[in-house]
């Protein structure tokens, strides 16, 4: 008997990640501390700090122009290895790890890092739905010193995993759920606004364990459950960003020392990185991020850019599938 997902347990939702209030509250001194104005101070060190986009300006050249000027600050001592730093930004990107934190900084300063904080652009207004099981992220910029690359990151977790969790035993068994969640699904960044000729020199997805509902969780949340998938779907080159098709699936751990059976879904989370050469200072528009899941027989077929530089969805064998969610634009 099939079931009717779409109004009861599984009608996705999308929540755009924000700093709430309370955490505002204990983070704002630390990154208002950590912002620098860049077109009135060219001259500051804007390795380890927060420089935000301005609609008058284009400051990325400025940030280039600032770090090339600037002495080295960060301990080379305390710098992480390219899959180290990857890791923890895939972490930030998905919600899991929080920003402008102690450690956040300290690790943007020891690795040669800016934090380049993308425009919302209110004009523009996200896909709703209804319960928010599924979170999309705010995309946000890194400028590598080390690279001289422009890192675009963004990602999607999981609110809810009673929702997933639902699904695979509901069509998985409540004996056994483990196996697929349906066909593929998609996520990716779409850039609107193209990138002023800059190669995309890294791209991929990187996704994350989630745990099932307690008492069926398997300490696994978080972790990298697979490695980084470069499978790229669509018809569009890469000036406007990436997306990606990917298969979800649960896979069953044994039983813990509860007596409990313990599972965990591969993309709980995911997390996706650009990464654009030099050419990239001179690039403007928007970018997006966007996530689309599909169950039973329903599975992504394409996604194909339309002629306003905005993207569209196709799936096939079915209509078992959430809106593609999608977050506010963000000018770069």
């Amino acid at each position: 008997m099939k079931r009717k997902i779409i109004s009861s347990v599984l009608l996705l939702g999308l929540i755009v990640s924000s700093v709430s209030g309370a955490t505002l509250s204990a983070e704002g001194s630390t990154y208002s501390q950590h912002v620098v104005d860049i077109a009135i101070t060219p001259s500051v060190n804007p390795v380890g700090k927060v420089v935000k986009y301005q609609n008058d300006t284009n400051v990325k050249p400025l940030i280039v122009k600032a770090v090339e000027n600037s002495t080295s600050s960060f301990k080379a001592s305390e710098r992480k290895s390219t899959e180290e730093l990857d890791e923890y930004l895939a972490k930030v990107a998905t919600g899991q790890e929080e920003k402008y934190t102690e450690k956040f900084f300290d690790i943007l300063e020891s690795n040669g890092l800016v934090y380049y904080e993308l425009g919302q652009n209110s004009s523009k207004v996200s896909t709703q739905a209804v319960n928010g099981d599924i979170q999309v992220n705010t995309p946000f910029g890194i400028y590598n010193s080390n690279t001289k690359y422009w890192e675009i990151w963004g990602g999607f977790k999981w609110k809810n995993d009673s929702a997933w969790w639902s699904e695979a035993r509901n069509w998985g068994g409540f004996a056994n759920p483990t196996g697929n969640l349906g066909g593929a699904d998609t996520a990716g960044i779409n850039l609107t606004g193209g990138t002023n000729g800059a190669a995309l020199k890294e791209f991929y997805l990187q996704p994350l364990w989630h745990d099932a509902p307690s008492p069926y969780n398997s300490g696994r949340t978080g972790g990298n459950s697979a490695g980084k998938q470069t499978n790229r779907v669509g018809t569009f080159d890469s000036s406007y960003g990436a997306m990606f098709k990917f298969q979800d699936s649960v896979s069953g751990f044994g039983t813990g020392s509860d007596g409990y059976a313990k599972y965990a879904m591969n993309f709980g989370a995911g997390a996706v990185k650009l990464a654009y050469d030099s050419k990239f200072s001179g690039a403007s528009g928007n970018a997006v991020s966007y996530m689309r899941h599909t169950w039973d027989k329903t599975y992504v077929d394409n996604v194909t850019l339309n002629s306003n530089g905005s993207f569209s969805v196709t799936i096939k064998g079915g209509t078992d599938a959430t809106d593609t969610l999608i977050g506010p634009d963000y000018a770069y």
